[in-house]
């Protein structure tokens, strides 16, 4: 037998693999996508002499944070899942 014939079997799979279509993998999700990308709340001119208008800017900030990291976090996890690699995503 000649020493090609004895490879045939083990190249075979290797080409058909080659040959296969691609995996097709959807995008990420719309909203994480809007949330990285949304722009951070400025301030009031009321705040500068109103407590109450300063705290509620403070909260608008806070809450834009926390779902600019959340989302941040998704498609971390996502590009983990997707390219099988480590970030080490986290911070939930």
């Amino acid at each position: 037998m000649l020493p090609t014939m004895k490879l045939t079997p083990l190249v075979l799979p290797l080409l058909a693999s080659v040959c296969a279509p691609p995996v097709s993998t959807p995008p990420p999700p719309v909203a994480d996508v809007v949330a990285v990308t949304e722009a951070k709340p400025l301030p009031s001119v009321e705040a500068v002499t109103d407590a109450k208008a300063k705290a509620r800017d403070d909260a608008a900030i806070e809450a834009w944070g926390e779902r600019i990291q959340a989302a941040g976090v998704n498609l971390c996890l996502l590009l983990e899942d997707r390219f099988d690699v480590d970030y080490g995503c986290g911070g939930r």
